[in-house]
């Protein structure tokens, strides 16, 4: 590996237990609306089109918009001249869901979402109310509600407001607030955490695969440090640009590296390790993939993906699939000797909880 020049490590405050650690940036980790607004009329002035002409995309023909905001990497101050816009709206349309719209009417991509309102505003209420990861809601169909949920919410949260009714602008001033930033760090703390125990689990089978996980460890760790330090923008290819920002050159190097391809298996875990800190203990919980169905045989289970391919475990007594049965549970640090095959051959999903102390 190239010997790299770095800075001197900065002294970190001692970490606590993830669910109790409160990023220390303020609400100020949002820029204020003026700033939003000097860099989306920037944008849109080199493109020869302005505020009002971009409003009126907001306007899709699918209900009355009670909010719309303007978002995206644009916004968050890491778009280039080839970046599209991103535009949010909620509408009073229950029977809207989501729908993404792509406009070219200005010779710029301008990527619309519509939304209805009501769930939209339930999920975020949710995100402040609801303790997330727990066991009981860690399966895929879960896992991925809670992104789109921490996706949409945070959007409407950074976004520059375009439109909207004075409740919802009170509203969506209001998502501003600290725990947003909690949420947040807390996603990215149990993706490090899951993608870790991934990549131990895969290690005796799949070296290779294991690796990619414990990358990706490295990488949602380092997301959890920006969004830490205050870089809240929700999307995970911006890495580099979040770290720059903050003048974090160790976390660069180790982007750098991890991308290249020049970190092995046991570094990159070691380096989740270090960054994690001491995030407490964690459990684990397998069910089956997307796609899978079983079929009990007289020496032990066959295991079907999306009918392309299958595997034979000699394990019985597994709950049937599809469905919704989890398959084990167990503390995530020991790998599970009886389901590691079939993890290993990607039949299970993984998912994560800090785990429970039992009451004395």
């Amino acid at each position: 590996m190239v010997a790299r020049r770095r800075p001197a490590p900065r002294e970190q405050p001692p970490r606590e237990a993830v669910l109790s650690i409160a990023p220390s940036a303020s609400p100020a980790a949002s820029a204020s609306d003026d700033l939003l607004r000097t860099r989306l009329e920037a944008f849109l002035t080199a493109r020869s089109f302005g505020l009002d002409d971009l409003v009126e995309e907001t306007d899709q023909g699918h209900g009355e918009p009670v909010i719309a905001v303007a978002a995206g990497s644009v916004l968050a101050g890491f778009g280039t001249h080839k970046s599209d816009l991103d535009l949010l709206v909620l509408v009073d349309n229950d029977r809207v869901t989501r729908m993404p719209i792509t406009s070219h009417r200005f010779g710029t991509l301008v990527d619309v979402t519509v939304r209805a309102a009501a769930p939209a505003k339930a999920a975020a209420e949710a995100l402040t109310t609801t303790d997330w990861p727990t066991l009981d809601r860690v399966d895929n169909a879960g896992w991925n509600h809670h992104r789109r949920s921490l996706n949409t919410t945070s959007r409407m949260a950074l976004g520059l407001p375009l439109k909207g009714g004075d409740d919802w602008l009170a509203w969506q001033r209001g998502l501003r607030g600290p725990w947003l930033g909690r949420v947040l760090h807390r996603w990215w703390v149990a993706e490090a955490v899951r993608m870790r125990t991934a990549a131990r689990w895969l290690a005796p089978a799949n070296p290779a695969l294991a690796a990619l996980r414990a990358r990706d460890a490295v990488l949602h760790a380092l997301h959890a440090r920006a969004t830490e330090a205050g870089q809240w923008y929700f999307n995970a290819k911006w890495l580099p640009e979040k770290l720059r920002v903050l003048d974090d050159g160790d976390g660069l190097a180790k982007v750098t590296a991890l991308l290249a391809g020049r970190v092995t298996l046991d570094t990159a875990l070691s380096w989740a390790d270090d960054l994690l800190g001491p995030v407490g203990h964690w459990d684990a919980a397998v069910h089956w993939a997307p796609g899978v169905s079983t079929w009990p045989v007289d020496t032990g289970t066959v295991v079907d993906r999306w009918g392309i391919r299958a595997v034979q475990t000699p394990l019985s007594g597994l709950p049937a699939a599809p469905g919704d049965g989890t398959v084990w549970t167990g503390p995530a640090d020991a790998p599970p000797p009886e389901v590691r095959d079939l993890f290993a051959h990607d039949m299970l999903w993984l998912g994560v909880a800090p785990a429970v102390k039992e009451a004395p």
